[in-house]
């Protein structure tokens, strides 16, 4: 089981890291909700519409966490066939951990912002940074 200290690390990297990042601005035609705090299932359908559009399958979640104070959760979840690219490959596949960091913005309403693939190796994790899927 990952610890809330883990997860605190991990949403702190998404937020603050400078490393190997694709980046997106992603956007849906799904009407999304006002919650007061980002429930599991809610993580689930936003998380599973991005792994999508990358090929792959969400094929599990191992919850959410969340910090009230700063508007931010984390959902750590199983994914397969997830494709990618980096700057020096193309054509990457991805099955294991990924991690999707989520911002609570002023109207009420969550985005997952981040995305984490490989969250366990500091130095190999693929993130992507500045999303807005909904």
């Amino acid at each position: 089981m990952i610890s809330n200290r883990f997860l605190g690390s991990v949403l702190s990297f998404i937020l603050l890291s400078g490393g190997i990042a694709a980046l997106a601005t992603l956007s849906s035609g799904c009407s999304i909700m006002n919650e007061k705090t980002l429930s599991q299932s809610t993580a689930q359908a936003i998380a599973s519409r991005f792994v999508e559009k990358h090929k792959g399958k969400l094929t599990g979640i191992q919850g959410v966490t969340q910090n009230d104070s700063t508007n931010q959760a984390a959902a750590i979840i199983q994914i397969s066939g997830f494709n990618y690219n980096t700057k020096s490959e193309t054509g990457q596949t991805y099955d294991g951990k990924a991690v999707a960091s989520f911002t609570k913005y002023t109207d009420g309403t969550w985005a997952m912002t981040g995305f984490i693939l490989n969250p366990d190796e500091l130095f190999s994790a693929i993130s992507f940074k500045d999303l807005n899927e909904k």
